[in-house]
């Protein structure tokens, strides 16, 4: 019972204690880069979506389920497109900070995105990063199955695509110190929504994964699990 008391803590409001910390923020301190960098010239550019036709809002919440078994063939780019659009997608860029298809508390947006893909029309298999800024991919290696299996704990299904979901705390820390991690939780949550919702509004499924090795996770994408570490995934698949 200790250990879930413990645990508890993380879901319990903090606002009262920052009136006793100052956040970097406060301090004048420069605010942490909104984009990882990358070589424009190795940008592919995403299918557009604009005509791609979609379900209702309701008709969509209610066929909404959670899919581990999905048809064989490829997932078209442009809804794979959609998908990634709905859930990091860049709507606005007011310089300090950006407006996206996603809330995310003080508009932080502490997530990227990485994609294990294995069936997408005009994609070799591989991993990738997706740029918003851009609303492109970047390559960024091999596919590697068996550490994909150690990274999911074996639930690899038999999906199309995989959303693996990193963070870069720093960017929320920088303005809400110890309230951070429960802002970073809270809106991972409206991310793996967004995928949801724009997969069932288009005929695809899936199926988010919560419980994944971090250690192989990491290092599956290259991250340093420090500074920049996976909180979530989910597969997307043809339902």
């Amino acid at each position: 019972m200790e250990n879930y008391i413990e645990g508890r803590k993380f879901l319990k409001s903090q606002w009262e204690k920052l009136s006793d910390i100052k956040s970097d923020q406060q301090k004048g301190v420069n605010p942490p880069e909104r984009f990882l960098g990358y070589d424009e010239n190795n940008v592919i550019c995403l299918s557009d979506f604009s005509t791609l036709p979609t379900r209702t809002v309701l008709e969509t919440i209610k066929k909404r389920t959670t899919k581990r078994k999905f048809k064989e063939g490829k997932i078209p780019q442009d809804k794979l497109s959609y998908l990634l659009w709905a859930t990091q997608g860049l709507r606005e860029d007011k310089g300090k900070y950006t407006f996206r298809t996603v809330p995310s508390a003080g508009a932080r947006h502490s997530f990227e995105t990485y994609l294990y893909v294995k069936g997408v029309e005009g994609l070799k298999e591989g991993i990738y990063r997706y740029i918003p800024e851009k609303h492109g991919l970047i390559f960024l290696k091999e596919k590697d199955d068996v550490l994909l299996s150690k990274a999911l704990l074996n639930q690899t299904f038999n999906s199309q695509v995989i959303f693996f979901w990193s963070c870069i705390p720093y960017r929320m820390e920088w303005r809400y110190s110890i309230v951070s991690h429960k802002m970073i939780a809270i809106d991972i949550g409206h991310v793996c929504q967004n995928l949801y919702i724009a997969a069932e509004s288009v005929d695809l499924g899936v199926c988010a994964i919560g419980a994944y090795s971090q250690e192989n996770a990491d290092k599956l994408l290259g991250l340093d699990g420090n500074d920049e570490f996976v909180v979530y995934a989910a597969h997307v698949g043809k339902a």
